[in-house]
C-alpha cells in the first residue's frame, strides 16, 4: 500500500488523467443516452434529405474531427468508441448508410438502443435494408429489347 501511495504522490498527473477520463466517460454516457432517446425512430432510414450549405459543412467537419479524436481515444483514456460512433453518424462518406446498417444489426447493439428508448417511452428504431449499389453501366446486348 505504501508503494502505491508513494507512486501516486510522485505522479499527480496520473490522478488528473484518471479524473478527466472518468468525467469524459460520464459526459459521453449521458450525451449518448440523450442522443439515442431523442433521435427520431427513422433516423437510420436510408433516404434522408442532405443538409445544405454551412450546416452541412459544419456537421462534416465536426464529424471528421470526432472520428479522429475517437480513434486517438481508443488508445488513450477516454470514451473512444462512443466519440467515434458519433463522428461516423455526423460525417458524410460513401457507404455510410450500409456501414450503419451493418453496425446496427450486429449482436445486441440495436436491441440495447431500443431497450433504452423503451425506458423513455420512445418507439424503436426502424432499420431498413440499404438498397444495392447502383452502377452506370450499359446492359449486355442480350438484355436490350
Amino acid at each position: 500500500m505504501h508503494t502505491l501511495t508513494q507512486w501516486l504522490s510522485d505522479h499527480p498527473q496520473a490522478i488528473w488523467m484518471a479524473g478527466i477520463s472518468l468525467v469524459t466517460m460520464l459526459i459521453a454516457g449521458v450525451a449518448g443516452t440523450i442522443a439515442v432517446v431523442r433521435l427520431p425512430a427513422d433516423f437510420f432510414a436510408q433516404d434522408k434529405p442532405k443538409k445544405q450549405g454551412p450546416l452541412r459543412i459544419a456537421l462534416n467537419v465536426t464529424g471528421w474531427l470526432l472520428i479522429l479524436v475517437g480513434i486517438a481515444m481508443l488508445i488513450t483514456p477516454g470514451p473512444g468508441a462512443i466519440v467515434l460512433l458519433v463522428g461516423i453518424v455526423l460525417a458524410e462518406f460513401p457507404g455510410k448508410q450500409r456501414f450503419l446498417h451493418w453496425l446496427l444489426t450486429r449482436g445486441s447493439i440495436l436491441s440495447g438502443m431500443n431497450r433504452l428508448r423503451a425506458r423513455f417511452n420512445r418507439p424503436p428504431f426502424k432499420v431498413e435494408t440499404p438498397s444495392p449499389i447502383t452502377t452506370n453501366h450499359t446492359p449486355p446486348i442480350s438484355a436490350r429489347v
